[in-house]
């Protein structure tokens, strides 16, 4: 038995240096890399519910820790009418922030939107918003972009895989660089888009990545109670990406399916191909209820080798550590 151990061990250290004494054993196999991050937080609140005195406090508040800030911004997206750009100093650190309000307060609340937070923040912007006597978290844009040598490929990968759970309403617009999870406008509680960006990455160069955005809206946080700025750290990276899942269709189910009805060759050789270029153009989603009027099965998805993958690189990982994930390119099919 010592003998043995002494064999396994041995194995084991020759494993370990092999691996350390050839690169590419690792590159091959960590060539895609995920930075996890918190783009940007919006808080709402209203005069209805905060007294005059209590948006006084606020308001001198952000102005004295505000460095500039812009001339009223003409914007009438979501019945907003103008927005002004704060940038605001916490911790030696700039950061923007927007802050936007309707004349019809009625029904429009004000929005102030921060970019970019550091966990170091979070309890400043706590205090200040503690001046308030009421404020909502109205929702929080998760990132995960996705560095890789083919962009394309990446996207088209995601494109048709990549699904978000009790999507609601979908959304598909002709962008050649967004697609839509969800209907991003309409989604009371989550919603879901994957875009290229081109992103800074220092000395005035910038680089293209491929972005995973996931959006908490304000009925998620309430669902799961979830009140105030600093519940927002609570969230843990795995609470955001169970709601997304990589699936594929699985064609030979459907074909057999096919055979069994009695379809002709050249019916079946037709609807796969069809079924092919929907999925292609990001409609699994909508394929799989296509198949289903054809016959019955909840079979018809089947999960990707890729999403334990991704799930296994991110478990345990905070959004604040911002720490990189790397990922095995070889599990994207081509």
């Amino acid at each position: 038995m010592k003998i043995n151990q002494e064999n396994e061990n041995q194995n084991k250290e020759y494993l370990y240096n092999y691996t350390r004494r050839m690169p590419h054993f690792n590159e091959k196999i960590q060539d895609i890399i995920v930075s996890p991050k918190i783009d940007l937080i919006r808080f709402s609140f209203s005069k209805q519910t905060n007294s005059i005195s209590s948006l006084n406090n606020f308001f001198n508040k952000l102005n004295s820790i505000t460095e500039t800030k812009s001339k009223p911004l003409k914007q009438y997206k979501d019945g907003y009418n103008h927005s002004r750009i704060y940038n605001i100093k916490l911790n030696n650190r700039n950061y923007e922030t927007i802050l936007s309000e309707c004349h019809n307060e009625q029904y429009m609340p004000y929005l102030w939107v921060v970019h970019d937070p550091e966990k170091s923040i979070m309890n400043d912007l706590d205090t200040y918003l503690s001046l308030l006597d009421q404020y909502n978290i109205n929702s929080v844009e998760y990132a995960f972009d996705f560095s890789y040598k083919n962009i394309n490929e990446l996207y088209d990968f995601a494109k048709r895989t990549v699904l978000l759970a009790w999507r609601g309403k979908g959304l598909h617009l002709p962008y050649e660089s967004t697609y839509y999870l969800n209907n991003n406008y309409s989604a009371w509680s989550k919603a879901g888009k994957i875009y290229r960006k081109m992103i800074p990455v220092g000395d005035g160069n910038e680089q293209e990545v491929l972005r995973l955005e996931l959006t908490f809206k304000y009925y998620m946080f309430k669902r799961i109670g979830l009140k105030s700025c600093l519940d927002i750290m609570k969230i843990k990276v795995k609470d955001v990406i169970k709601y997304i899942t990589w699936k594929q269709f699985n064609f030979n189910l459907f074909e057999n399916k096919l055979i069994q009805k009695e379809y002709s060759r050249q019916a079946i050789d037709n609807l796969l191909l069809l079924f092919k270029q929907d999925i292609k153009n990001g409609f699994l989603f909508e394929s799989n209820i296509t198949a289903n009027t054809y016959w019955k099965s909840n079979k018809y998805l089947k999960k990707h080798v890729f999403d334990n993958h991704f799930k296994e690189k991110f478990s345990g990982k905070s959004f604040w550590d911002k720490e990189e994930v790397y990922l095995d390119s070889s599990l994207i099919e081509v």
